[in-house]
């Protein structure tokens, strides 16, 4: 089971260690501006707050075997992500205001900074109001990425961990994200590639991810993107 717990940490609440440059770069877009296009582009405020419920599945491979993870969210922060790796399954549950790990090894309740960290990609309106959550956005740089040009974004959390985002100038989508994960086998760098974009009932959602750690690359490919279905809460509850 320690491979599952390392690979879900990466995939779902990471704990954040990355340490930036502090100076502002001068001349660019500001950083929440940079993210108001990005909702703009996905589908608009109000198409994206009309999600009260969603499921997606993947399926990828992760050194020669088999992955399947489905999510599951309910507006306004509950989520649950079912991840299964060889036969072996964990599952990881926010019912809005606990958090849970629970897999072979049996039953772990989620604190301190990762509680944090899932109260906040758990919720809906956190994307749409950083600033009530307290999450800043910060323009760094602008770099050539796959051919194209992307604001570098430093996302900072109320904790002080912060990860780095990339959205293209061209689409205004997220591209790319960079992060510092504290696991099992110590605090290693993640990349995850966001691509082909896909739209379902108004709302564009990468349907395709490439996940880069320790010299391995975890290609997921969504299967099933299911918007507004009326998820019951028993799905979020321990």
């Amino acid at each position: 089971m320690r491979f599952l717990n390392f690979f879900t940490l990466l995939f779902l609440f990471p704990m954040l260690l990355t340490a930036q440059d502090t100076d502002t770069v001068k001349n660019f877009r500001e950083g929440k501006e940079i993210l108001m296009k990005y909702i703009e582009a996905i589908g608009g405020v109000d198409n994206y707050l009309a999600i009260k419920d969603k499921k997606i599945v993947m399926e990828g491979k992760v050194q020669g075997m088999d992955l399947s993870s489905e999510i599951f969210f309910k507006a306004p922060n509950k989520l649950m992500q079912r991840t299964t790796v060889a036969g072996m399954e964990q599952i990881i549950l926010f019912d809005g205001t606990q958090g849970y790990q629970k897999g072979m090894n049996g039953e772990e309740e989620i604190t301190g900074d990762a509680l944090e960290m899932l109260k906040l990609e758990s919720s809906s309106e956190a994307l749409v109001n950083p600033d009530e959550f307290g999450i800043k956005y910060t323009t760094k740089d602008t770099v050539t990425l796959d051919g194209g040009t992307a604001y570098k974004v430093e996302k900072t959390y109320p904790s002080g961990n912060s990860n780095i985002e990339y959205y293209d100038i061209a689409t205004g989508l997220k591209v790319k994200e960079e992060r510092a994960v504290e696991t099992p086998q110590g605090v290693l760098n993640q990349v995850v590639y966001l691509q082909n974009y896909t739209e379902v009932k108004g709302v564009k959602l990468p349907f395709k991810l490439i996940q880069e750690i320790a010299g391995m690359k975890i290609e997921l490919t969504v299967k099933t993107a299911e918007i507004n279905v009326g998820l019951k809460d028993a799905i979020f509850m321990k």
